[in-house]
Order: structure tokens, then C-alpha cells, then sequence
């Protein structure tokens, strides 16, 4: 036969047979000689194997050739190269097995259909950061063609560059490929954790036991202790957590899977996931000594927060004194720091400056304040603070999150905290919004297969019924899609040079507080519809209609001077909101 050297050609000249033939095989015991022992020659011969055998044989070695691994393209006199399969991850995988760690990979739904095996990961790890250093170079090569193209245009430096119509049209294609290096990128670092599928099947396991605690919760008045240590145990506080302090690092997309699964089960338990789970990416933007103190001797250590500016302070050497009084520190009894805002005036006048103060449990009072309509079980208590001293080190300024000039880049490192820290803190609040609502749904969608209308066929065959179910449903998915989208492209820009448009953050901060509003739209429309069960106490549509209710009370929540200033922007006006 033959041999062809061009796999594509391979590829297109191939017939099936119809008979099946083994590509790889294990083998592993003890391994016996061919030959007959009269047929042995020489020393060093022996009938069998002193110890057992552990081999992969395969009946082809083509598909290690570079030729079935990449393709080298040619741009601008420069060899780009592009990867077309992953055998390289069949080479490695065998000689993980080989090692002799043999659980192998699970299978997994549809969606997330790359599972990198354990003991491998470390070269996966070392190989994203190869491919992660050819995307600078490649982005380094276009960044200076682009510049070479406004130079010429601009007629600066007086440099004679032309490009053909042919560079063109390869600038174009180079143009598409680093973008889909980016995406390709993002897929990576989110399928790359091990963690990931584990912690949202933890967060969908929990839904009925959340549900089963829901209701001596809201009479308590807060998360149970055995909730928020099945949380712990399940990694739900450490997705944004540094790795250095024991965390994930993984991206906000990963956190929001989790927060939507849980509040299905409790939107408060959802609330508190989200706003105490968050302060570990806020935490990792302060001078590593304060993430030191926090985190030094547990981990596990949780951080509560209120950050409306009512603290008093005073500068003092090192540091300053605070006092004051704050509502809604939602969890903050599970807690044994607090994240408390404050304003620094300064002495010849002026604006003031907006810090938010890191404060220990043995320095602050928790009252016992919060009776509410809704989110009854977040116990987001009032706490007092009264003339303690907090050094310099324990303080984040606001500039410093806006300008993204935070002292914890000296040791965080990942791109993920390029983000705004003021992005994912507005999101926090919402999401749990959205995975009551479809609970909510669900709910509404049981009970009118269940009710009879006046007719007396179901309610479920009324047509003002299934256009409600469906107007809902699109709206959810509008606002999921919205949501992830925008965390998409905040991870994609955050790595980038000049990092995320201003235009785009506070476009991404209007699209955050509209999620409660067109919450509401939905509950209202479900509660209308539900039927007389719905009003009395105890419902489960009601209690998820009181709890997006409450929600909307956040200021994060109100998108009026969010819509104003993102439509001031776009008409040529400054941005005036510096939590973006």
C-alpha cells in the first residue's frame, strides 16, 4: 500500500471495512517468552517476567506524527501554529495509567465534554501556560501591525509601511484567530479545575436539603450553622479565594453556577453565598499582611461586610481610628471579620475618600435587628463598631478597585482579579434572584398541571397560562445569557492591555441592576396567576415573591442612576460612579 504522508488526504481517501480493530491495548501481568526454552539462546534469556508487566501497545504509531497534532500557517513570514487534535493528552493519559493511577475519566453530560485526568493535570497546567505565552506573542505581532497601519495613516515617524491586499486579508484572518485563541483560552482555564463539575453537582445535591431547612430558617432568622458548614465543606466560599490562602481561583462564571443551584433551594442561603463568598476576591485586592491575618491560620476563615460609608474615621499614626454603625451585614454571625465602608475627609477639604475597613470580630458588636418580609434567613444584622484602630494595611481604597492599582496584585497574580472588584460584589446580590425565580417557575408550572380551571380541564391547557409560562421562561434565559456573557467578556478584556472599556463596565453595571427588575416581572406575573394557595403563609411561591421583593431594597438593585449614567455616557458625558 501506499504511504501517505498528508493526513487530510488519508482522511478523504478512507473506506470503512465494517470490521472492528483494536487501536490500543493493555497489557499487564506476568509475561511469558515466545520461544520454547530448547529455542533460547545465550544468557540472559528467561521463559517468563520476574515481575508483572505494564504496557500500552498500539497497532499504529501515525497519530503521534506532528502532522496529525497541528498545522503550521504562514502569516507575514511567520509560522503560526495551530493545534488540530489532542493527542498529546492520549500520550500523556497512558503514561498516567501506566504510573499505576487508574481512575480514569468520568463520564460527563454533553456541555462540558473535556475531563482532564488527576495526575496529569500538572502538564496540562504547564502546557496552558505554553499556549497562553504563543496568544501574547500572537497578540504582540498584531498589536504592532495595527500600530504600524495607524502610524502610516497618521503619517508619523515618517515610516513608508504598505500592505498588500493579500496582507490584508491575512491580517484579517490573524485578527479571527486571536480571538478564537481568547475563547479558546477561557474554555481552558474553566474546564481545566477539577473542581468545577464537583462543586455544581454539591450545589444541585443541596437544593432539597436547603428547601427542607428553609422553613426553620426564616423562623430563626438565619442560616443554620450546619448550612453554612455543608457549604464549607463543599469549597463553596473558596471558588474566588486566592490559591496562595487555599482557594480555587476559579473565574466568576464557575461562582454563579453554584449561587443559581442553591437559591432553587433558599434564596437567602443563595444571598449569603453570594455576598460572603465574594469577599475572598475583594480580600485578595488588600496588602497581602491583611490577607495574612485573615486567612493565615484557616483557610476557612469568613468575611462579612457592610459597606455603606457610616463609619467615622480619623487618621492616627499607622493607621486610623473608626467607629460607627451599619445595617445589613448579611451572614455576618457565621463571620469573624467584618469589610465595613467609611470616609476619609481630608483636612484642607475637598471630595473625601471612600475605604472599605477590614475590622476583626473581637473589635465589633452584632444587634439583633433584622425582622424582615423576605430574605428572613440571612440574618443581615446591624453591627457597631466604636473608637477602634485599624492600620493602613486593613483598608481598601476605592480608587484603588476603580483604577485597579490594588496593593494584593503584588502577590495575586491571576487575571481574574483584573476584574473589578465593584463588578462581581453587584452581582452577588442579584443572581440568587434568578435561580429563585426559576424555582418559582417550576413551582407554577407544577401547580397548573395539577389545578383544574373552571372549565374543568386543566389549567395547564389554558392558553393565557402557557403564554406566561413562556414569556417567563424567555425572560430567565435572556437574563442567565445576559449574565454570563458579560462575565465572558470581563474575563477575556481583564488579561488584556488597557483591560475593560470604561463604556463596557458601566454598561456590565446597568445590565447587573436590571436583573431584580425583571425579576419581578416574573414573580408578580407567577404570584397573579397561582391561584388563592399562593396567599397563604407558609407558600413556596410566596416566600420566593417576598424574597425578590426584599432583594430589590439593595442599592445595587435600583438601576436609576445606573441607566442615567450609562445613557449620559453614551452621549459623551464623564462616568460618575466609581463602583464599576
Amino acid at each position: 500500500m501506499k504511504e501517505v504522508h498528508d493526513p487530510i488526504k488519508l482522511i478523504n481517501n478512507f473506506q470503512p471495512t465494517g470490521i472492528s480493530y483494536d487501536f490500543g491495548v493493555k497489557l499487564s501481568g506476568i509475561a511469558s517468552s515466545s520461544f520454547n526454552d530448547s529455542d533460547l539462546i545465550g544468557e540472559g534469556h528467561v521463559a517468563k517476567s520476574e515481575k508483572e508487566i505494564n504496557v500500552v501497545l498500539f497497532s499504529d504509531a501515525d497519530f503521534i506524527r506532528n502532522a496529525f497534532w497541528a498545522r503550521i500557517q504562514k502569516f507575514l513570514d511567520t509560522n503560526v501554529i495551530e493545534t488540530t487534535s489532542d493527542n498529546g493528552s492520549l500520550i500523556t493519559n497512558v503514561l498516567d495509567s501506566l504510573t499505576g493511577y487508574d481512575e480514569f475519566i468520568n463520564l460527563r453530560n454533553k456541555e462540558t465534554p473535556f475531563r482532564p485526568f488527576v495526575v496529569v493535570q500538572k502538564l496540562q497546567a504547564e502546557a496552558e501556560q505554553k499556549y497562553l505565552g504563543q496568544e501574547q506573542q500572537l497578540q504582540s505581532q498584531l498589536d504592532e501591525i495595527l500600530d504600524k497601519i495607524q502610524n502610516l495613516s497618521a503619517g508619523r515617524n515618517g515610516e513608508n509601511v504598505n500592505l498588500s491586499e493579500k496582507q490584508l486579508i491575512e491580517l484579517s484572518s490573524f485578527q479571527m484567530q486571536v480571538e478564537q485563541t481568547r475563547k479558546q483560552l477561557r474554555e481552558v482555564r474553566r474546564n481545566l479545575s477539577k473542581d468545577i463539575d464537583a462543586l455544581i453537582k454539591k450545589a444541585e445535591d443541596l437544593i432539597p436539603v436547603l428547601k427542607e431547612r428553609s422553613e426553620s430558617a426564616n423562623t430563626d432568622r438565619r442560616i443554620p450553622k450546619k448550612t453554612i458548614q455543608d457549604m464549607k465543606d463543599a469549597g463553596f466560599f473558596k471558588i474566588l479565594q486566592p490559591k496562595k490562602y487555599g482557594g480555587f481561583e476559579l473565574d466568576p462564571h464557575t461562582f454563579s453556577e453554584v449561587q443559581l443551584r442553591v437559591a432553587q433551594g433558599c434564596m437567602s442561603t443563595a444571598w449569603v453565598l453570594g455576598v460572603v463568598g465574594i469577599h475572598p476576591f475583594q480580600l485578595a485586592l488588600y496588602d497581602d499582611k491583611a490577607q495574612q491575618e485573615v486567612w493565615g491560620d484557616d483557610d476557612n476563615t469568613l468575611v462579612s461586610s457592610s459597606y455603606a460609608p457610616m463609619g467615622q474615621v480619623t487618621p492616627v499614626e499607622g493607621g486610623f481610628k473608626f467607629s460607627g454603625h451599619w445595617q445589613w451585614s448579611s451572614g455576618s454571625e457565621h463571620c469573624d471579620w467584618a469589610l465595613l465602608g467609611g470616609l476619609i475627609f481630608p483636612p484642607e477639604g475637598g471630595a473625601p475618600e471612600y475605604r472599605t475597613f477590614l475590622i476583626p470580630k473581637s473589635d465589633y458588636e452584632i444587634k439583633d435587628t433584622w425582622y424582615s418580609m423576605g430574605l428572613k434567613a440571612t440574618g443581615s444584622q446591624d453591627i457597631h463598631v466604636n473608637d477602634v484602630f485599624v492600620p493602613e494595611y486593613r483598608t481598601h481604597k476605592q480608587s484603588d478597585g476603580f483604577n485597579l492599582t490594588n496593593p494584593g496584585y503584588a502577590v495575586n497574580k491571576n487575571d481574574l482579579y483584573k476584574i473589578p472588584w465593584g463588578q462581581l460584589f453587584v452581582r452577588a446580590v442579584s443572581t440568587p434572584a434568578i435561580g429563585a425565580t426559576k424555582k418559582m417557575l417550576e413551582l407554577f408550572i407544577e401547580g397548573a398541571n395539577n389545578k383544574a380551571s373552571s372549565d374543568p380541564s386543566k389549567l395547564a391547557g389554558d392558553t393565557h397560562t402557557q403564554s406566561i409560562v413562556a414569556e417567563a421562561s424567555a425572560k430567565l434565559d435572556a437574563l442567565e445569557t445576559v449574565m454570563f456573557r458579560n462575565y465572558d467578556v470581563m474575563v477575556d478584556q481583564a488579561g488584556n492591555q488597557g483591560g475593560i472599556p470604561m463604556i463596557d463596565r458601566v454598561k456590565f453595571r446597568y445590565d447587573a441592576s436590571l436583573v431584580i427588575e425583571k425579576c419581578l416581572e416574573v414573580v408578580d406575573t407567577l404570584f397573579s396567576n397561582a391561584g388563592g394557595g399562593a396567599v397563604f403563609a407558609g407558600s413556596d411561591i410566596q416566600k420566593i415573591f417576598l424574597d425578590v421583593h426584599t432583594s430589590r431594597a439593595h442599592v445595587a438593585n435600583n438601576p436609576v442612576s445606573f441607566s442615567r449614567n450609562y445613557g449620559a455616557m453614551q452621549l459623551g458625558v464623564e462616568n460618575t460612579d466609581y463602583f464599576v
